[in-house]
């Protein structure tokens, strides 16, 4: 399996304003609400929203998530916030279905809910991100044990105790900066290297898209045909795996 394998959305966040795209061919791109600017991200621009102008960025179609495993990883720099709110949300229209919560500077709070249920990894020590600057996570939902996990910056997973007994929400919005409601901007914060699967990524996976520290951008996910780097994905699962991969 290679790294793209199922990536249904990835956003580089260059775009110095306006839309940022989504550079798979899902097309989910995401609409720029009340001028998002930008900043120096891991590779070029991230998207910069501020607070008091309540800029966020959106989508009210993002339906490419269906019932089942999911990992979202992404780069987040939070400059200006507010504790116990979220920093971005997946919903179904304004029932909130992930809403990961910033407390303080050493505490997260991560919430999922399906139809009668809800879980939770509440505030365990050693999962917590750093006021201005780049912090890296990934955040996963495995259908099979029907838990959520965490990880910051390569660190160690943590994972909710229960889990979900209820019937799986579909996805159909995703807000950045913005709680499910869409309408309200929580925190100044930057954003970069957004990647959206529909599977869990394994901890090799999460290691290389964090790539110690220096993150990873799209070109690196799927390179370019000719380049003599197409190939680069299937090496490294072999490589991880022990293997050596010959053409």
């Amino acid at each position: 399996m290679a790294i793209a394998d199922n990536l249904v959305a990835w956003y580089d966040m260059d775009e110095a304003s306006g839309t940022r795209y989504d550079s798979t061919a899902s097309n989910l791109d995401l609409t720029d609400v009340n001028t998002v600017g930008t900043m120096a991200g891991k590779y070029g621009n991230a998207a910069y929203a501020v607070k008091a102008n309540n800029e966020k960025l959106t989508n009210t179609s993002f339906t490419n998530i269906n019932a089942g495993s999911w990992t979202i990883a992404s780069w987040v720099y939070l400059h200006e916030v507010t504790a116990w709110q979220r920093f971005f949300v997946l919903s179904q229209g304004t029932t909130g279905i992930l809403m990961p919560s910033y407390i303080s500077s050493t505490q997260l709070y991560i919430e999922m809910k399906d139809s009668s249920s809800t879980i939770k990894i509440d505030r365990p020590a050693g999962l917590f991100l750093t006021i201005d600057q780049w912090d890296f996570f990934t955040i996963h939902y495995d259908a099979s044990t029907r838990k959520i996990s965490m990880s910051v910056n390569g660190g160690a997973l943590y994972t909710s105790a229960a889990a979900l007994t209820g019937t799986q929400y579909t996805m159909s919005a995703l807000y950045l900066n913005a709680n499910e409601f869409g309408s309200t901007n929580l925190f100044t914060s930057g954003w970069d290297g957004f990647g959206v699967w529909e599977r869990v990524l394994l901890s090799e996976e999460r290691t290389w898209l964090y790539n110690a520290g220096a993150g990873r951008q799209y070109s690196d996910l799927v390179p370019a045909t000719g380049s003599g780097g197409i190939f680069a994905s299937s090496i490294f699962h072999s490589a991880i795996h022990g293997r050596t991969l010959t053409r």
